[in-house]
């Protein structure tokens, strides 16, 4: 039988593999366009950033279904304020409007997370431990519920809501266009968005799709400032994926352990 304090580790273990999708604090750029106050009359967002995080929010937010990977970047912040770069990667599928998987791989941690509509499963492959939890049946409902219960975000969360506009843009303070990017040789539109606590860059293909190439994202109210960032590849817009992707079946000999929600985790 697990103790509760194996309970509390496995809560834990759920906001690990969720690692948050939100966003960065960009350090000040002589030439980016200036972003307008949220006090004065002016937008936000300069008109160029926001035409472009448009086209990419309209390309993801129309696409059915859609695959892509990433090479991701993540600060772990010691107690003495030094941070170490991990590494990892993660490979998502997402079928509107009730399907995800995500898998997650780092030096340390490999995880696998499934919604089928009904149901968020997520697998800890190397202990080979999982918890599942009911949930509503959409992915924005689902979203939703895993941070307002488990106070996490799963990777890159916002990409894939029935309109990732909204869900870049709540609570943004300012966002602008800092310029054009070249790196080996491709060049990419590099915009940058401040939000309370927490900020984000991203660098976007220079074509109709404007597909978003990497996003960089900062923390500027915690410790050190820890950043998490990730270059996407391969991506697949309207994929084929069958509905058997999105359901789990626990592998031979796993244990099932509580997921608990977040007001649960420190009283028990």
């Amino acid at each position: 039988m697990r103790t509760n304090g194996m309970k509390r580790m496995t809560a834990l273990a759920l906001a690990a593999l969720l690692a948050a999708c939100t966003s960065p604090q960009p350090a000040p750029v002589a030439s980016a366009e200036p972003a307008a106050r949220p006090e004065t009359d002016e937008p936000a967002i300069s008109a160029k950033a926001d035409r472009i995080l448009r086209r990419m929010c309209a390309t993801l937010g129309n696409a059915k279904a859609f695959r892509f990977k990433a090479v991701i970047m993540f600060d772990d912040v010691l107690e003495s304020g030094l941070k170490l770069q991990q590494w990892g990667s993660i490979d998502v599928a997402v079928r509107r409007p009730n399907g995800i998987r995500v898998e997650r791989k780092t030096d340390v941690q490999h995880r696998r997370l499934l919604y089928d509509g009904k149901t968020i499963s997520v697998l800890d492959v190397g202990h080979n431990m999982y918890g599942e939890t009911p949930m509503p049946d959409t992915i924005d409902a689902a979203l939703e519920a895993v941070a307002t219960r488990f106070g996490v975000t799963v990777p890159f969360g916002d990409l894939m809501t029935s309109d990732p506009y909204a869900a870049l843009t709540q609570g943004m303070n300012a966002g602008s266009y800092v310029g054009e990017s070249t790196f080996r040789g491709v060049t990419y539109d590099h915009l940058v968005f401040s939000h309370e606590g927490l900020d984000w860059q991203v660098w976007v293909h220079q074509d109709e799709r404007a597909l978003p190439a990497k996003f960089l994202l900062t923390y500027p109210d915690r410790p050190s400032h820890p950043q998490y960032g990730g270059i996407f590849t391969d991506w697949e817009l309207d994929a084929r994926i069958e509905g058997g992707e999105f359901v789990f079946t626990p592998p031979e000999g796993a244990e099932r352990i509580e997921l608990l929600p977040e007001e649960q985790k420190g009283g028990r």
